[in-house]
């Protein structure tokens, strides 16, 4: 019921349906690189805060603590 309402009112806009077709699969692709970039930026973060052991025995850790 959700979509139908969604297409009704995107046609109530003036657009065909082969348009609603492309606003739709955006809309779609548009949610699922928001929930990706999310998920990124879950896992940049926990890397930040947990430099792995390498980066210690480099001394790079000191330059991740002063950024954070």
């Amino acid at each position: 019921m959700a979509r139908l309402r969604r297409i009704r009112r995107i046609t109530g806009l003036g657009i065909n349906l082969a348009g609603v077709e492309v606003i739709l699969h955006m809309r779609q692709r548009i949610r699922r690189l928001e929930a990706e970039l999310e998920q990124l930026h879950r896992r940049g973060l926990a890397f930040l805060q947990e430099p792995p052991d390498h980066w210690k025995l480099l001394g790079c850790d000191e330059q991740v603590e002063k950024k954070g």
